[in-house]
């Protein structure tokens, strides 16, 4: 199972559990363009664990073990729409609704389990996304960065224009539900990586995913500390840069 990615654990400063390929792309990329750094120099390793079953590796991180700073990174999976069975429902609504409560119910119980888990480890911690990855990442006002793919997404221009409206409206059942039909349509692998390479400085990272980071790594040291000021200032006062926006 340690193969040459994750057997990085035994020597990082500081451990990220992940479930999924969204993550692993977009964790990295919004670390580097939006706070300058990169995971390895903050010492951190990012373990993508492919399933939910975390605590198969973070028994490594305990106080007669590995005593490093885990995090782990999951999704609730909050339904993003009302899961009431109506009179007035069809076939395809009910079905969606019974997979949505499903997921919800799942996520809940994934939490109570990690917390209890978790609960006399100094060295674990978790972070949820509210719903998923793709979904809070949008509604913390990412929509520049996901409507900048559309296009290459879709190529029928209605539906482009559809995704556009859809994605910049403030309900998340209309936002929510339009970014997961594009990350379903591509994979969610390859949405993440066209999703990382239109990252900016101005790209907001969810709080969930950024404390995770902080708490997995160590102290800063002063000359990191100075590296991501000096980064910010540069990226966020040159002009230029918001003549895109």
């Amino acid at each position: 199972y340690l193969d040459a990615t994750r057997s990085s654990l035994l020597f990082a400063r500081g451990v990220i559990l992940i479930e999924g390929d969204a993550e692993e792309f977009m964790i990295p990329a919004l670390m580097k363009k939006v706070v300058g750094v990169s995971l390895d120099e903050l010492g951190v390793s990012l373990i993508n664990i492919r399933s939910t079953g975390f605590e198969n590796i973070a028994c490594i991180f305990h106080p007669s073990r590995i005593r490093r700073n885990c995090s782990i990174v999951t999704d609730l999976d909050k339904a993003i729409t009302s899961t009431k069975i109506l009179e007035t429902d069809n076939n395809t609504i009910r079905a969606y609704k019974l997979k949505a409560a499903g997921s919800e119910k799942s996520g809940q119980a994934r939490m109570a389990r990690l917390e209890e888990y978790c609960r006399k480890n100094p060295y674990l911690h978790t972070y949820y996304a509210e719903h998923t990855f793709e979904v809070d990442f949008l509604m913390a006002d990412n929509q520049f960065e996901a409507t900048g793919i559309i296009d290459r997404v879709y190529t029928d221009p209605n539906k482009r224009q559809t995704a556009k409206m859809e994605l910049n409206d403030s309900r998340i059942e209309v936002a929510g539900k339009r970014i997961l039909r594009m990350a379903n349509h591509l994979g969610k692998g390859w949405f993440s990586i066209l999703l990382a390479d239109n990252i900016s400085p101005v790209t907001n990272i969810p709080e969930y995913l950024l404390e995770a980071v902080l708490k997995a790594c160590e102290e800063l040291p002063l000359k990191t500390k100075l590296k991501i000021l000096r980064y910010r200032i540069s990226t966020l006062t040159t002009e230029s840069y918001y003549e895109d926006f």
